[in-house]
């Protein structure tokens, strides 16, 4: 079998780290960045590396123009991601999550130029493929870019290997578990409202890995069910330690494009409750493997997979949006999740089904490989 060599640009992620963990067969990505676990925390917690790649980012949105670079390479295709536009002179092929990628902020897309000058990089012919991580992020790049670009988009959703522990649902405390790295944009707040009613009628605990609101804290920590961590965790930890020792995963953001800590709860085998904000409801199978919260009121996107005009002409509208009681949300959380906490054969159903969508589904690596050497081989062969 044809090997092809590819150079992989991708970024510090457990999206990524599944493409080179686990690559398509025949396949041989080259020259990326290589990451060794050495410590037990995330890359993409290191600040200071962050700092100066949100310090160019800024600089380049500033003047209008995306984030572009030439990289040394003898492969014969690059595979971009995060909206990086190679200025290589051979075939490339680029994963991305939203339109707003290519630049720091989504008023860039308000630019007529900046939008020009995406085009012109799309519809150019080392352009092979665009692969977005969903089709809300499909529509994105359409409204942004034009409908002309159809031709060479093709959705590949993120992929996740099937963790070897699962959840135990036979148990007589119901443990439900949050996972976020933002308190009031995440939907921690309602969280911990919900499970204010919930504590009150059945036996259960939380799990509430995420840092949190200093009055909130000092609410919450005295409660005896509730186990707040800040801290960060080694990423198998949070699989072993959080996922695998829970029952229901919550997750009612209000700020996502994809939402992968999803992802991440089914791969053991967790049934879902999340908001239905931008691409969710391509991931939650309403009644099969979670149950979604009505809250398209609070979504950041609008029906063209744009950032609304409200939010984008006055940014602390959005800001102002997080902090807001919603009640309406609280409400959902907590019918939601007193369906699961009162039925264990629910629970189980959903999570096993979602666990499928992993091991053998559309977000299962199988799934992901066979396009993406499908794609590769297409470009390669021309």
């Amino acid at each position: 079998m044809k090997r092809y060599r590819v150079f992989l640009n991708v970024g510090e992620h457990p999206i990524y780290d599944s493409i080179i963990k686990f690559p398509p067969q025949s396949v041989i990505f080259v020259n990326y960045l290589a990451r060794k676990r050495t410590t037990s925390k995330l890359p993409i917690y290191e600040r200071r590396r962050n700092i100066i790649r949100k310090m160019i980012t800024k600089f380049t949105s500033s003047l209008r123009i995306p984030r572009m670079f030439i990289f040394q390479t003898n492969a014969e295709l690059i595979h971009s991601s995060r909206g990086i536009i190679p200025l290589n002179k051979i075939p490339w092929v680029m994963d991305i999550e939203h339109a707003k990628s290519f630049f720091d902020d989504h008023k860039s897309l308000l630019s007529e130029r900046a939008r020009k000058i995406v085009r012109k990089f799309l519809l150019s012919k080392y352009c092979k493929k665009i692969l977005p991580h969903s089709f809300m992020a499909y529509k994105s790049l359409t409204s942004a870019f034009g409908k002309d670009i159809e031709d060479r988009m093709k959705v590949i959703y993120p992929a996740i290997d099937a963790k070897k522990f699962r959840v135990k649902h036979n148990t007589s405390k119901v443990k439900l578990l949050f996972v976020a790295n933002k308190f009031f944009e995440k939907g921690g707040k309602e969280v911990l409202e919900a499970f204010d009613v919930l504590n009150r009628r059945y036996d259960v605990e939380l799990t509430f890995k995420c840092s949190i609101s200093l009055g909130f804290k000092k609410r919450y920590e005295k409660y005896g069910n509730i186990k707040i961590i800040e801290k960060i965790l080694p990423y198998e930890t949070l699989f072993k330690e959080l996922y695998a020792k829970s029952n229901i995963f919550i997750f009612p953001t209000y700020i996502d494009t994809f939402g992968f800590s999803l992802l991440e709860a089914m791969s053991v085998g967790l049934p879902l409750v999340a908001t239905n904000i931008f691409a969710i409801s391509e991931i939650i199978e309403n009644g099969k493997n979670g149950f979604l919260v009505e809250s398209k009121k609070y979504d950041w996107s609008g029906d063209d997979g744009l950032m609304r005009a409200k939010f984008l002409l006055d940014p602390q509208k959005r800001t102002n949006m997080y902090n807001l009681n919603k009640p309406d949300i609280v409400r959902q959380l907590v019918e939601r999740l007193s369906l699961l906490i009162e039925d264990s054969s629910l629970r189980k159903r959903m999570g096993r089904y979602g666990r499928r969508l992993v091991e053998k589904g559309k977000f299962s690596i199988k799934e992901r490989n066979k396009k993406l050497r499908r794609i590769y081989q297409e470009v390669l062969s021309r």
